[in-house]
């Protein structure tokens, strides 16, 4: 993992202006970080950020340079999937409340818990205001998203359908089956990234297996405005299952990718 100092300019160039963006404990052995007590309340913060708020998922680890583990850090967590969080594969981003964006990796967790490393107050003040908003529900499901809202990923703009919240109504109705083959059909071509498991945001309950609708994943789907939509590969089961009926322009956006 390339070394970046606290609080120096975030290592990629957003594609649209916006707020000012920070790396925060991207360490590597012979830099020197702050070191201080552990705060057992921030390692359990990070550790829940670390599903709630990851973004940039790779398709390998980063490990420890410190331990000299090269690989995943499956890490004990009781709000994990088995009680286990898997670091090392991911970023974490908040935002403070001037608006600055903090990226940091998940590792992050396990320095301040293994290796003692003190982030910047504004960080930790960001941290651990995003875990009180999240709750525990949240290092289960797919981070909500109100549907039509605007958002970024990696830094690209995508509008959001099917990020439901555990804690509040969704429109349902009548099973489109039609809507339910298109979406599986779309799966096998459309899908950007499958990750970490995670809990359906209406049953609560975990994904079972690797061909399971609830895994961890996104489909990109395009429209007629060149804002692509995303949408967690959840969504099958949350149509199926639960009766959720999506925005009719995403509808129709997901018919049109199959001609």
């Amino acid at each position: 993992m390339t070394y970046y100092p606290d609080l120096s300019p975030y290592r990629y160039t957003p594609t649209t202006a916006g707020a000012e963006r920070l790396n925060v404990g991207w360490l590597d052995v012979g830099e020197p970080y702050h070191q201080g007590p552990v705060d057992p309340a921030l390692v359990h913060a990070l550790l829940r950020l670390s599903m709630s708020h990851s973004v940039r998922q790779m398709r390998g680890y980063h490990g420890c340079p410190f331990c000299g583990v090269h690989t995943h850090l499956p890490t004990s967590f009781e709000e994990g999937f088995n009680g286990t969080v898997h670091l090392g594969s991911a970023e974490i981003q908040v935002t403070s409340r001037d608006g600055t964006v903090y990226a940091a990796p998940t590792t992050v967790a396990h320095y301040v818990a293994e290796h003692g490393y003190q982030p910047p107050q504004a960080f930790v003040d960001a941290v651990l205001t995003a875990s009180a908003k999240v709750g525990p529900w949240g290092t289960r499901v797919p981070t909500p998203q109100p549907d039509l809202s605007e958002g970024f990923e990696d830094d690209d703009p995508v509008r959001w359908v099917g990020w439901l919240n555990p804690e509040h109504d969704f429109t349902g109705g009548p099973v489109d089956h039609d809507l339910l083959a298109a979406l599986r059909q779309l799966d096998a071509t459309h899908k950007n990234w499958t990750s970490s498991p995670r809990a359906c945001p209406v049953c609560h309950e975990w994904y079972t297996s690797d061909t399971d609708d609830r895994r961890s994943g996104q489909l990109i789907i395009p429209s007629a405005d060149e804002i692509p939509y995303a949408v967690p590969t959840m969504i099958v089961h949350l149509v199926e299952a639960h009766g959720y009926q999506p925005p009719a322009e995403f509808v129709a956006a997901v018919f049109a990718a199959l001609e």
